[in-house]
């Protein structure tokens, strides 16, 4: 459509069809109008969705984080204390003969065995 055309019906001049091309033109920006409205609503609409699907997930993972977190500390605690334990079972082992410190295993273990062997009953 020409510049001159579109003129024409929004101004309603003779070679554009006067006031029936002006009525039939403002019902046509009406409606242009109209549907641009639906969709700004719907656009709002959606974006609004998202915006509270992402702070959702923005406090899932902050909670996630948190606790990966704690369990990090724990795991880093629970390591410290198996390598104090090795260290100290390696200075034991070291200190005493071996023969001595396995007959005093097996004698803790036997200990161990007879007290549960006679709880049990």
């Amino acid at each position: 459509m020409s510049a001159s055309s579109s003129r024409s019906l929004l101004f309603g001049n003779a070679s554009g069809g006067g006031v029936a091309a002006s009525v039939a033109g403002a019902a046509s920006a009406e409606a242009t109008e109209s549907a641009n409205d639906a969709a700004i609503n719907h656009l709002a609409s959606s974006t609004t969705s998202i915006k509270h699907v992402a702070l959702t997930i923005e406090q899932s993972v902050t909670s996630q984080n948190a606790t990966l977190s704690s369990l990090d500390k724990r795991f880093n605690a629970a390591q410290a204390s198996i390598v104090d334990t090795t260290h100290r079972l390696r200075r034991a082992i070291r200190s005493k003969p071996l023969p001595i410190f396995l007959s005093a295993l097996s004698l803790a273990l036997a200990l161990a065995f007879l007290r549960a062997f006679f709880s049990s009953r």
